[in-house]
């Protein structure tokens, strides 16, 4: 990406403690938050992101985005933000967390002291803006790299945990991830998603038992991670429009 055509437009600080969700709009800039404290719901169009302190979201001109719930009261939200014009968007950023926190907060810092001292060119400001964005394109790049570990990492945790009532959240609590975060990368790399796969993996174990073994549909339920046999019922029917009776049979007599 080319940042020497990239300009600066305005940023600053934001900080409450009160109850506050981000206004709706679309805006004809291109606007970077890095958040300190706190979480910050905030959709772009139908996406919703949950961005949470040490996390990096940027929002792309023309689209509309609006905060879709609001702070808990009396605990604090903070965020650093900036506009700045680009002819093209940023490729492959949306949200992550920052692995040079205090680095890229110290340059969103600096950029705000020099939009607040008399006298400093505009060149200035465009300048620092373009270091600022410069560091956070090389921390992405990075964090591309370690999300192939982490989304390996990821499929290897579901498939020792499948056979137990595994949802995405306990993946992100696992891994200390925001739950958005791993569900995009893990998407970009399976091209399916988390859920999507959980359900992949319990169906195979579920034919498997089916076809190999003569276990009831009870114990095959409790070995897929389900409560009952009538949620696994439901389940294996959803998935492969037959019951785990009739694919048993099919099964074992092809002919039918």
């Amino acid at each position: 990406m080319n940042l020497e055509n990239i300009n600066y437009i305005s940023s600053g600080f934001f900080t409450t403690f009160d109850k506050w969700r981000h206004s709706e709009r679309t805006i004809d800039s291109h606007e970077i938050i890095l958040v300190t404290e706190g979480t910050l719901y905030i959709q772009e169009e139908e996406m919703k992101f949950r961005v949470k302190p040490g996390e990096i979201i940027y929002l792309e001109p023309g689209k509309r985005h609006k905060g879709y719930n609001y702070n808990r009261i009396g605990k604090t939200i903070s965020f650093y933000w900036m506009h700045f014009e680009s002819p093209v968007s940023i490729k492959n950023i949306k949200t992550f967390p920052l692995k040079n926190y205090k680095t890229i907060k110290s340059y969103l810092k600096q950029l705000l002291d020099l939009t607040n001292t008399p006298g400093v060119s505009k060149n200035s400001y465009d300048y620092m803006t373009r270091i600022f964005l410069e560091a956070v394109i090389l921390d992405n790049e990075m964090e591309n790299c370690r999300n192939i570990s982490l989304v390996s990492d990821i499929s290897a945790y579901i498939k020792s945990k499948i056979r137990t009532k595994l949802k995405v959240k306990d993946i992100a609590d696992h891994f200390s991830y925001n739950e958005s975060y791993i569900t995009r990368i893990f998407k970009e790399t399976y091209k399916i998603g988390i859920k999507e796969y959980i359900n992949n993996e319990k169906m195979k174990i579920a034919k498997n038992l089916l076809g190999t073994t003569e276990y009831s549909i009870e114990k095959i339920s409790r070995s897929c991670g389900f409560d009952d046999g009538k949620e696994f019922l439901k389940f294996f029917k959803y998935h492969e429009g037959i019951s785990p009776t009739k694919f048993r049979e099919r099964y074992t007599n092809p002919q039918k």
